[in-house]
């Protein structure tokens, strides 16, 4: 019992309110299950699966992927979902100096952050160790993205735009780029027999090559058969 009133003091409240989600008209969810639960499964997923990725990662010795749009998009709006994590933790942390915060809040907005900067790095190792398509990020996305449909609809329902408008607006930026992050992760990198360059600029350089080689042999050539003085 003791346990059970520190954790609803940690979180404001029970995290799940059986009444509160059957006998209301709409899906409803209690605060500190929003702001624990949907949040900590989707992290907890990445963080868990990191060192046995990561193991993984360490053997692949694939072709570097060149910098391109694609993972560009990845990891610019990773970075920018760790910034906005931040900032939203600033911001609930200006507002509990006239209102209570509970410390869910803190914890959740810090996973966030330190969640979303960690799928950046993994992006990155990822073109470094030539993966053309990552499942785990993929899963870790889709897995963000579908836990917070439940804030998504209640935010608007609550019509929290009314009191909370800063934090309103955060949600739904942060919302989009998950989506986007997702409809991103769907795609692979191009893959070539040479690595993962375009085959096309591989055909010219090596085409290059060889008139090269053909040219320092003929002068070769020449400079063998001329007479020695």
């Amino acid at each position: 019992m003791a346990q059970n009133d520190s954790f609803e003091a940690f979180c404001g409240g029970a995290i799940f309110n059986e009444s509160l989600l059957l006998d209301s008209s709409w899906p409803r969810f209690t605060e500190c299950f929003q702001e624990s639960l949907v949040v900590w499964v989707p992290c907890g997923w990445l963080w868990v699966s990191l060192p046995f990725y990561l193991t993984y990662l360490c053997h692949q010795d694939g072709v570097s992927i060149l910098i391109n749009p694609l993972n560009t998009l990845k990891t610019f709006f990773s970075l920018f979902l760790s910034f906005l994590a931040v900032i939203d933790l600033i911001k609930a942390a200006s507002d509990g100096e006239v209102q209570k915060i509970h410390d869910v809040v803190y914890v959740s907005g810090g996973i966030k952050a330190g969640t979303f900067l960690l799928a950046t790095i993994l992006i990155q190792l990822e073109r470094k160790k030539g993966i053309i398509t990552s499942g785990v990020l993929w899963f870790f996305w889709f897995l963000t993205t579908l836990a917070n449909i439940i804030p998504f609809y209640t935010k608007i329902i609550q019509e929290d735009y009314n009191g909370h408008i800063f934090r309103f607006s955060i949600f739904y930026i942060y919302f989009a780029l998950m989506l986007l992050e997702l409809v991103l992760h769907c795609f692979a990198e191009k893959m070539t027999r040479a690595g993962y360059y375009d085959l096309g600029k591989v055909g010219a350089l090596l085409h290059r090559e060889d008139d090269a080689i053909r040219i320092l042999r003929h002068g070769q050539g020449r400079c063998t058969a001329s007479p020695r003085r």
